[in-house]
């Protein structure tokens, strides 16, 4: 058993974030973490100019229960203006 969430009794341990830079119809994943709760810190990669192309920022969150019932959701940030 690994470290949970004391209102869900989540297993924080079995949660992973992704985080990618979107560009156009792909994705470069930036970085991965492994918890309930923290920051991640977003970037522009080299050669993706959100005022040139259609860059967004994507989060992706995880996680597999006991019985092996997967949960899953995404959220995509856009530049707005």
């Amino acid at each position: 058993m690994g470290h949970r969430n004391g209102s869900s009794g989540l297993d924080c341990d079995g949660v992973r974030v992704q985080y990618f830079v979107g560009h156009d119809a792909h994705a470069h994943l930036i970085e991965t973490t492994v918890s309930c709760t923290g920051s991640i810190q977003t970037t522009l990669l080299t050669g993706h100019d959100p005022l040139t192309g259609t860059v967004t920022a994507v989060f992706v969150a995880e996680n597999t229960d006991a019985g092996g019932l997967t949960g899953r959701d995404q959220v995509v940030l856009r530049q707005m203006g």
